[in-house]
């Protein structure tokens, strides 16, 4: 895997309410990120659990944003609200055939 993990910075005096902003604010690089993750995994080229992004506060301290297997359904269907609402309607496409390889391996 030759990608490049994305960083993000936030403040320290309320990490939880900054990544929530940075992950609203940040929402359709996030999506592409975890569906391209997803992908990879499905097709052996990744790990589930592996880093997806770096947060970082301003003492420094980093947080890893990962997702495992056991979360990719609901991932992936949190991207696909996304991208309906951008009307991107080819990835809202590769996302539910990856739901319907995801519910087959149940």
């Amino acid at each position: 895997m030759d990608r490049k993990i994305p960083i993000y910075r936030i403040k320290s005096n309320s990490p939880i309410q900054e990544m929530r902003l940075m992950v609203q604010e940040q929402q359709d690089e996030l999506y592409r990120v975890i569906i391209e993750h997803i992908m990879e995994c499905m097709d052996g080229d990744a790990e589930e659990g592996e880093t997806l992004a770096y947060i970082i506060d301003e003492k420094d301290n980093e947080y890893d944003l990962s997702i495992y297997k056991e979360n990719w359904r609901d991932a992936l269907i949190k991207a696909n609200d996304y991208f309906v609402n951008i009307e991107e309607y080819e990835t809202c496409d590769l996302i539910k055939q990856m739901i319907n390889i995801i519910n087959k391996d149940k």
